[in-house]
């Protein structure tokens, strides 16, 4: 049977993984897409991502590239898609040149956070953040623009990236009100930190409030400290949206 590469879009409910990246402790999805091709095929490849989601993250758009055989791919859409758990789901796939990667040939990222003042009903409950400490909508989005254009987020990346390229470029922040005391921060860049959103809507809920303000906000973005005290939100609300080429 001969095999290629193909280009997969890819979703997932991330609740009961941690993360993409294959580990020595706990269930992965790149371990899930690897333990299906060496059950139905008999080979190993490494599965690689455009994103390496963090333990809870969930996708809609998450691209991989794979290693499957050339079949029709209906039917290899089919094949596989009954070989995966019930919370990952393959989209899309596509023959792809044998150079294309994933992860560094992406252009565009797309992820939204959700958050809601209200307690969320238990089948929505994986899916965002409860927020119940103070925060005024109102400057939401004003804070958020301090984000908006090219600049050093080492302050919002993880300190285990420490030597890692922390230029980088966030070129859209969306935020909407989708439904009374819901709200979804849509934020695209050129790539990301580990924890960088997470730490980012921390910052933007924080600075709303009266102990903080815009200014503490920008003073945390200019220090370029990974070890500051600005608060990770939980990684329920996040979900890998788009990537683009």
């Amino acid at each position: 049977m001969e095999f290629t590469f193909y280009k997969g879009v890819i979703a997932y409910q991330g609740t009961n993984y941690k993360g993409w990246q294959s580990q020595k402790r706990g269930d992965t999805l790149q371990e899930a897409f690897e333990k299906m091709i060496l059950y139905l095929w008999g080979i190993t490849v490494p599965v690689q991502a455009a994103s390496r989601t963090d333990a809870g993250v969930h996708a809609e758009g998450q691209v991989i590239k794979i290693f499957l055989p050339m079949i029709p791919i209906p039917v290899l859409l089919r094949l596989v898609n009954n070989h995966l758990p019930s919370d990952i789901a393959t989209i899309s796939l596509e023959f792809c040149d044998l150079k294309f990667s994933p992860r560094f040939d992406a252009k565009k990222k797309k992820y939204c956070y959700t958050i809601t003042k209200k307690r969320p009903l238990p089948w929505d409950a994986p899916f965002c953040y409860h927020c119940t400490d103070f925060f005024d909508e109102s400057k939401l989005y004003d804070m958020a623009s301090v984000f908006i254009g090219k600049q050093d987020f080492a302050s919002f990346g993880s300190h285990l990236e420490h030597g890692k390229n922390t230029v980088k470029e966030i070129f859209f922040i969306e935020i909407n009100e989708v439904m009374p005391a819901v709200y979804q921060i849509f934020v695209t860049g050129d790539s990301f930190l580990r924890y960088m959103v997470r730490r980012m809507v921390g910052g933007i809920l924080r600075a709303t409030t009266k102990k903080y303000s815009k200014e503490w906000l920008i003073d945390t973005l200019e220090s370029k400290n990974p070890r500051n005290h600005c608060y990770k939100v939980p990684a329920d609300g996040l979900c890998l949206k788009s990537v683009e080429y």
